[in-house]
């Protein structure tokens, strides 16, 4: 298999929205602190101009997802799509 050009990977919304969901329920630390660097520096730098944007219907919907998923406590509803 051939590695693919970093140049021509991209990153979408929700994964940044993931990445900080996971970091807000970290307790404050230095793993926290770590996280949070690396998302706003090594990351965003890695995919200046390659996030793709999945569109408000997208948007919306996982935000109810992952609302009922919190108020339920449950994983589940998280990957019902």
């Amino acid at each position: 298999m051939q590695r693919a050009d970093d140049r021509e990977m991209y990153i979408s919304d929700i994964t940044y929205a993931e990445l900080w969901h996971g970091i807000h329920l970290l307790p404050a630390g230095k793993r926290r602190t770590n996280l949070e660097e690396w998302v706003e520096g090594d990351l965003c730098m890695h995919f200046f101009n390659r996030v793709v944007s999945v569109g408000l219907g997208v948007a919306r919907r996982y935000g109810s997802l992952m609302a009922r998923a919190e108020k339920n406590d449950s994983l589940q509803a998280r990957w019902i799509l």
